[in-house]
């Protein structure tokens, strides 16, 4: 915690940034992902879907400080244990890499049972 009082501006901008562009790259790929997994007829729908879930964290951020005050760190502790488990679940997801994309639920069913070797 000291060494942040002794990080220069520019190195601080620096630093910002690279995270800024490290979280932009990661939506971008979770949302490709995340269109790969649904099938056509429902692709559209369903990421909609998720991308409503994914804005709970926005609608529920002003009551984060009230937890904190409730019990001290408990969002700390809530952020890392969301974090650490899709962290986990994502390695249940199916490799995508060069097949086509689904077109039916049945097709999509398929992709999920096809397990590649890592």
């Amino acid at each position: 915690m000291a060494t942040v009082c002794f990080i220069s501006d520019v190195t601080g901008t620096v630093i910002y940034f690279t995270a800024k562009l490290a979280i932009t790259c990661s939506y971008a790929v979770i949302y490709v992902f995340t269109a790969e997994l649904f099938p056509t007829e429902i692709r559209h729908t369903l990421l909609g879907s998720c991308s409503m879930v994914a804005r709970l964290g926005a609608i529920t951020a002003p009551q984060w400080q009230v937890l904190n005050n409730l019990i001290e760190g408990l969002p700390f502790y809530i952020f890392s244990f969301t974090s650490i488990t899709s962290g986990g679940l994502i390695f249940l997801l199916p490799e995508t890499l060069k097949l086509s994309l689904p077109d039916t639920i049945e097709d999509a069913e398929k992709l999920g049972r096809k397990r590649r070797h890592r």
